[in-house]
């Protein structure tokens, strides 16, 4: 579907409701578990349990891209192109349940008023093509317990524009504080037993690691 088309179809619905890249592959571990569809995951929106600084033994940083290409995505690309991820972000944006932050902004301080998150799309000239990559910030905590839990707290479509020297850039469109963003996505089935939120919480992608950062004793979450 071409960003264009996405644009638009989400206006009128809008209107009318008024160091080196490796693989990385974590898997969350959820105090609080919910048996449903015989499987042990929440297939409806689950807050997270707190956790308490004190809690927390060591936090690890991650910055990962979610290249739908890749063969270990097949799923997350499939259900990309049934129910795309990118029309569910600018729909809540638009309707106003979700917060739209600067391109830029990966430590979410600007959030975009609807007049400016449409100005950043024209500003862009954005090709009307599918997103091929998202990139994701998280946190992965490792417990005094044991225990290792992962909070993914951003979330980026990625544009790749051609440049006149041949060269492609890329580039975040805009951000999106996910914690915030967790229910509005529950709400858009991908499957007969998942969600957006479903596959995030679930880490059912292959995330290429672009950078990290390690916080020996780090309090609890931080933007």
């Amino acid at each position: 579907m071409k960003l264009t088309k996405i644009i638009t179809a989400c206006v009128a619905i809008t209107l009318c409701m008024g160091h080196k890249s490796t693989f990385a592959q974590i898997t969350p571990i959820f105090t609080d578990k919910h048996e449903t569809g015989g499987q042990m995951y929440p297939s409806h929106f689950v807050p997270w349990p707190p956790i308490k600084e004190s809690e927390i033994a060591k936090k690890t940083r991650l910055w990962e891209d979610i290249v739908l290409t890749d063969e270990g995505n097949s799923f997350f690309a499939s259900a990309n192109s049934r129910k795309p991820l990118l029309k569910a972000l600018v729909a809540g944006v638009l309707q106003g349940k979700i917060k739209a932050y600067a391109s830029l902004d990966g430590r979410f301080t600007h959030a975009l008023t609807k007049e400016e998150f449409l100005k950043e799309f024209k500003s862009k000239h954005i090709p009307g093509s599918e997103i091929k990559k998202y990139a994701i910030k998280e946190d992965s905590l490792f417990l005094k317990s044991g225990e290792r839990t992962v909070r993914i707290l951003g979330l980026a479509p990625i544009v790749a524009t051609a440049m006149p020297d041949g060269t492609v850039k890329e580039e975040p469109m805009f951000w999106v504080y996910y914690p915030e963003s967790r229910a509005f996505l529950s709400s858009h089935r991908v499957s007969s037993d998942a969600t957006w939120d479903d596959l995030f919480e679930r880490q059912q992608f292959k995330g290429i690691i672009t950078r990290t950062t390690f916080h020996p004793n780090a309090p609890g979450q931080s933007k």
